[in-house]
């Protein structure tokens, strides 16, 4: 077995850096597991206290039953999510993929279960061949999926970061997502496969990412489910949540905003508490059902709404083509 090393990018937020890892010590393999902790540098005054914390606990706290824990302190400020490839996440990736042929990406404020590890290993070990597996997720989804004994699913119209096992290789093959690649790929047949794979919210996002003003978008969970749809790739979620997000607080960039109400639908999911995880069945069990559902739970406005927001983003995109 090969033990994938978890990257973890941070700045301020040491409260949830130690539940995050403090979770991961408490996996099953934890002891055969690497730990990459990217510090970055303060932007401002406002972030200096937290990241006083964070670099203090980072420096005391030993390698916490992991095999060890590396610390990369950043002498500038990169973001998280910054485009292109200046991001601490970015720079994470393509440092890590120079030594692992496989490893494991999560932002700082999940909490995991105590067999996420096994799950990501054995599915990284798994999946290795499997051409149409991109990419494997903790999380899943609140909707009442359906399963037929499986352990997990197979999707294909949904990427969410929280908690991602990846291979080198896999992630060599991703082009480089910016507006040109998605405008060379929009199509009437494109745009059908979308709305049928992922619904009309998604169409439209299909668009904007065309439009020349996402030239320097950061890519992100909903760039790849597009892409992953065009591109016929799945990712492996669990029939019980391996995760919990815990960020939703405003203390991040991507949620800045406090959301207490979305926080507390995330905290009702069910996460598992089992220690070791098998991988059983397919994951096609129920495959359309639960890819209708997903649309039918993710495209929340009525289809007059789409209708409009995507004739206004069309026209947006032929100004400027």
């Amino acid at each position: 077995m090969q033990y994938a090393p978890v990257l973890i990018p941070t700045l301020n937020r040491y409260e949830h850096l130690k539940k995050c890892l403090e979770s991961l010590s408490h996996c099953t393999w934890a002891d055969q597991t690497e730990i990459y902790v990217a510090l970055d540098y303060p932007p401002s005054e406002k972030y200096v206290d937290g990241w006083k914390k964070n670099k203090e606990f980072l420096e005391n706290c030993g390698d916490m039953g992991f095999k060890k824990i590396h610390l990369i302190e950043r002498e500038d400020n990169y973001g998280t999510w910054n485009p292109g490839d200046r991001g601490n996440m970015a720079c994470l990736f393509r440092d890590i993929m120079k030594h692992y042929d496989r490893f494991i990406a999560t932002e700082d404020d999940n909490v995991f279960s105590p067999a996420f590890l096994e799950y990501m290993n054995k599915g990284l070990e798994k999946f290795e061949d499997d051409d149409k597996v991109l990419n494997i997720c903790a999380f899943r989804w609140y909707f009442p999926l359906k399963d037929g004994g499986n352990t997990f699913f197979r999707s294909g119209v949904s990427c969410t970061p929280w908690g991602m096992g990846y291979w080198t290789k896999k992630q060599k093959t991703i082009p480089k997502l910016d507006y040109k690649w998605f405008r060379k790929h929009l199509s009437i047949g494109n745009l059908l496969k979308i709305y049928r794979n992922n619904g009309p919210a998604f169409v439209n996002l299909f668009v904007e990412l065309s439009n020349s003003h996402q030239s320097h978008a950061t890519v992100i969970d909903q760039h790849m489910a597009v892409y992953m749809t065009l591109a016929n790739k799945h990712q492996i979620i669990p029939i019980e949540s391996l995760v919990k997000n815990i960020g939703l607080d405003g203390s991040g960039m991507s949620m800045s905003a406090n959301n207490e109400e979305l926080q507390d639908l995330y905290d009702s999911i069910p996460t598992s508490q089992d220690i070791h995880f098998d991988f059983i069945g397919t994951g096609y069990e129920y495959y359309e059902y639960n890819k209708n559902l997903y649309i039918k739970e993710r495209n929340w406005n009525s289809k007059k709404y789409y209708f409009i927001h995507f004739i206004k983003k069309l026209i947006r995109l032929v100004k400027y083509w």
